[in-house]
């Protein structure tokens, strides 16, 4: 009688230990010092070669499960929110003042030990890839003023447009580099293009010579080498208004020019067409 009682009792034991709510194997244990849950941002001063945004912001939304996701600026509105990427760092676990950042960049994984503190609401960071002070903030919150941007072009037949959300904002402009020379600079998507002006007077159509527009491709870890305009009359861009006063320009572009021919790409000419923008102006 006494063995049956044990055998009922243990099987009873299971039947709870299995059939209820919330199993051993459901809880998910994480060995993440709470206080880093939360986003957190910084802002450097990063002088250009040229007139441009030097205001970089960078910082990550950290969850409960270690991830850090990195965060940038709407320039829409100035306010920090989330960027759109695959490539996110995980925080594998913390301990003593040191966390153990795993970092994921194509083609590579790299392990950051990271010495960090936190006080009076601010991460103090000091690793190898990421270091620095960090202040506490939320997704949402202005931390810039907004700046309007907008650039749109079909390249080799795909439509893109600046992106909206990055580190320096705004991601299409114009830098004014004498009272007679103009760039456009624009980011998009992994691409990057520019286009030179030359002999600028105001208003009109200009013509883009040789190495006056360049186009290259861009990854987390890497950089194609540019492509430039092989030919005197590439293309034109027009300017439609341009107020140094108020500082934008707008107009529209289209251009030609000869890519680097590999085995994955044998086509020997790329087409930049129904370019339009209408940009601030830096000088």
């Amino acid at each position: 009688m006494i063995l049956y009682k044990l055998k009922i009792s243990v099987l009873i034991f299971f039947f709870i230990l299995f059939s209820g709510c919330q199993s051993p194997l459901d809880v998910i244990e994480t060995d993440i010092d709470p206080r880093l849950i939360g986003e957190w941002y910084k802002v450097d001063v990063s002088p250009m070669a040229f007139p441009g945004p030097e205001s970089v912001y960078s910082g990550w939304s950290i969850a409960a499960d270690g991830s850090m996701h990195p965060l940038g600026v709407e320039g829409s509105t100035g306010e920090i929110t989330l960027i759109e990427t695959q490539y996110i760092s995980e925080i594998q676990h913390t301990s003593d003042g040191v966390m153990i950042v795993e970092h994921r960049a194509h083609p590579i994984l790299t392990i950051d030990s990271v010495e960090y503190r936190i006080r009076d609401g601010e991460l103090i960071l000091q690793g190898e890839f990421i270091r620095g002070t960090y202040r506490k903030t939320k997704e949402g919150r202005k931390v810039a003023s907004p700046v309007a941007s907008y650039l749109n072009v079909t390249i080799d037949g795909s439509e893109t447009e600046n992106i909206e959300i990055t580190n320096r904002v705004p991601s299409a402009y114009i830098s004014k580099l004498s009272g007679t020379r103009l760039r456009l600079r624009a980011e998009m998507a992994w691409q990057r293009i520019s286009i030179a002006i030359d002999n600028f007077e105001g208003r009109g159509t200009y013509i883009i010579g040789k190495e006056q527009g360049s186009y290259s491709a861009f990854g987390t870890d890497w950089l194609g080498v540019a492509e430039l305009t092989d030919a005197d009359s590439s293309g034109t861009i027009t300017i439609d208004n341009c107020d140094m006063t108020v500082l934008r320009c707008s107009g529209s572009f289209e251009f030609v020019m000869r890519k680097h021919v590999s085995e994955y790409n044998q086509n020997s000419a790329r087409h930049l067409t129904d370019g339009m923008f209408d940009v601030p102006i830096y000088r």
